[in-house]
């Protein structure tokens, strides 16, 4: 990830701080394919071995986020210091399998009518759902885990 990291130019990833990051990575062992998304909020990359890793300034899941039966399921975590002796913010990444981003809008009005009924309201899955939704093992599974907030 590191090396990856250091040569990617900073106006693909304008909101993350890649030096610092890759400082984080240095004894990583994954291997980064490309960057897939580089949001406000998280940096996502696709590993070689069919998942991805998001890699944030801010915790990237609280509470039950992470944990719901519609979300994605996180395979692995962890958190990271970036900064130094001055100031220093945690860093957090999580691992999640690869899904195929594509979701239709049946289905994606299907996921919204099973998010309400168990309590849950679309924070902003209509609006960007080719970035919140993706299908993994056939089923469709909430990606962004805050684009979905309790009632």
């Amino acid at each position: 990830i590191s090396q990856f990291l250091r040569e990617v130019p900073s106006y693909k990833a304008p909101f993350h701080p890649l030096a610092e990051y890759a400082k984080a990575f240095e004894n990583s062992s994954y291997k980064v394919l490309k960057i897939v998304d580089a949001g406000s909020e998280s940096l996502v990359l696709e590993l070689e071995d069919e998942r991805v890793i998001k890699i944030s300034q801010g915790e990237i899941f609280t509470d039950e986020r992470g944990r719901r039966k519609f979300d994605l399921p996180i395979l692995d975590s962890g958190s990271f210091c970036i900064g130094g002796v001055d100031f220093s913010v945690d860093g957090y990444y999580i691992i999640q399998p690869k899904v195929y981003m594509n979701v239709s809008a049946e289905d994606t009005q299907e996921f919204v009518a099973m998010i309400k009924a168990a309590g849950y309201e679309d924070a902003d899955i209509g609006y960007a759902r080719q970035k919140q939704l993706g299908y993994w093992k056939g089923a469709v599974y909430l990606v962004d885990y805050n684009s979905v907030r309790r009632k």
